[in-house]
């Protein structure tokens, strides 16, 4: 049975598909049987490649249809099924997630959005996190001011919710400020652990080398 590891954030364009696929690619570089899944994902421009796609083949194993529940529009997931008439399923989604995770050494789910953003009437994020039981849960948060606010609520709220601990996941930021670099240190004591991911200068991407303490936290 492989692991299951979802990566959430504090909310959406924090760099939370980037930071996946490169968490995709580097354990397909050490040889494992990866899978990266986006089940909800709004904001699905015609021609453009969504983040699912690109979590999807990242990996070595590929789950169809990928998204689960995709929109066009580019709007809260719960709006915009709303709008098509459709109800997110999170037990559906929990069976996607159980046949993968037999099948491969580790599979890795993004959720679309923030922590608590919400996925119908009364339901979100957090409530899809309990449904899927991973092992590990990453919460991606940009390392500029405002970190400590965001990050310290997130984790009161989901342990509010018995979700398990956190792992923190500093970005760097579209923009440094004088705050950038030392956020990490007062948050340490509330999370599994801390990790900071540079970007590389002038590039989208992440390589293997930026993540590489992440994938023992992913596979150990």
């Amino acid at each position: 049975m492989g692991r299951v590891v979802v990566v959430t954030g504090v909310g959406t364009e924090v760099g939370k598909t980037t930071l996946g696929v490169a968490l995709v690619r580097g354990l397909v570089a050490r040889g494992a049987r990866v899978c990266g899944y986006k089940p909800v994902e709004s904001g699905l421009a015609p021609g453009v490649l969504g983040d699912a796609a690109a979590l999807d083949e990242a990996g070595t194993f590929h789950v169809k249809p990928t998204p689960h529940y995709g929109f066009p529009e580019p709007i809260s997931p719960h709006l915009a099924a709303e709008r098509a008439g459709v109800t997110i399923d999170l037990g559906a989604i929990a069976d996607v997630v159980a046949t993968t995770r037999a099948a491969v050494d580790l599979l890795l789910v993004e959720l679309a959005g923030g922590l608590f953003t919400p996925l119908g009437p009364e339901q979100d994020n957090a409530s899809l996190l309990d449904a899927l039981r991973p092992d590990e849960a990453l919460l991606v948060v940009p390392d500029a001011l405002g970190a400590l606010h965001h990050a310290r609520a997130a984790e009161l709220a989901a342990r509010a919710r018995s979700l398990g601990p956190l792992h923190l996941v500093l970005v760097e930021p579209g923009r440094p400020d004088a705050s950038t670099g030392t956020n990490a240190r007062p948050l340490r004591h509330l999370f599994s652990s801390t990790h900071h991911v540079p970007w590389r200068a002038g590039s989208a991407a992440l390589s293997a080398d930026d993540v590489q303490p992440l994938l023992d936290v992913c596979l150990p």
